[in-house]
């Protein structure tokens, strides 16, 4: 679509909205209306189709840096230890904390309870 006649359609549309109704202001409308319904009802050029490329196979030498497979990659679990949260000192809750630096120190806030506490590792 031309940009004139988004222009026109806009105009039309924000003057139909805010009220103005006067019958040069219906015949436009409909005018715009019948314009670009035509536009829409013709087809656009598409152009040239593209061209088809050819695949492209994976070079036989191994590549230098980073590479991800499904072969190299680690099978061995590792593990992390047991995780045993300690429980607010006020309510005993093990819910997951707030955490926030005051004064240069982390401090453990409970969900549960509001209780602020320093964080001991």
């Amino acid at each position: 679509m031309t940009s004139d006649l988004v222009y026109r359609m806009r105009t039309c549309a924000a003057a139909l909205l805010a009220g103005h109704s006067s019958d040069l202001l219906r015949q436009d409308a409909a005018d715009v209306l019948v314009e670009a319904s035509n536009l829409l009802d013709e087809p656009e050029d598409l152009g040239e189709p593209m061209e088809i490329l050819e695949a492209v196979g994976v070079p036989s030498t191994s590549v230098q840096g980073a590479h991800w497979g499904g072969s190299d990659l680690p099978t061995k679990m590792f593990d992390f230890g047991a995780h045993n949260p300690r429980p607010c000192p006020s309510c005993g809750a093990i819910d997951v904390r707030k955490v926030k630096i005051e004064h240069n120190h982390l401090m453990l806030i409970c969900p549960r309870c509001a209780h602020h506490w320093r964080y001991a590792p």
